[in-house]
């Protein structure tokens, strides 16, 4: 788990899945045409000039995605796996969290959202 600052806003918290070898665990279920790099401006021009009169014009929106991810529940099965312990203060309890939607930088997170939206 690490924090890290950010230009006039809260830090985010961050925890490194890769370390259980969560990624290596997983079971890939997302298309990987759903992930596409570059040529973007080319593929919204396409897909603008082919997309059909009848329903009416096209309208574009960009849209910060940062939050998204937090959208998408996760598997009851899933939550104990991607547990993450908090610091301890002398004499207190451990504390875990518990993620109950989907954690940023698990390796299918990309994929399984753009394909669910």
């Amino acid at each position: 788990m690490g924090v890290v600052p950010q230009r006039g806003r809260r830090p985010r918290l961050i925890v490194d899945l890769s370390f259980y070898d969560i990624n290596l665990d997983t079971i890939s279920l997302a298309p990987k045409e759903a992930m596409q790099f570059g040529r973007t401006l080319e593929r919204i021009l396409y897909q603008i000039r082919h997309a059909n009169p009848r329903f009416g014009p096209v309208y574009l929106s960009k849209v910060d995605l940062s939050d998204g991810f937090y959208r998408i529940q996760l598997n009851g099965s899933a939550i104990a796996k991607l547990a993450v312990a908090l610091p301890r203060f002398p004499n207190e309890e451990q504390l875990l969290a518990l993620p109950l939607v989907l954690p940023m930088g698990w390796i299918d997170s990309t994929a399984l959202f753009l394909c669910r939206h």
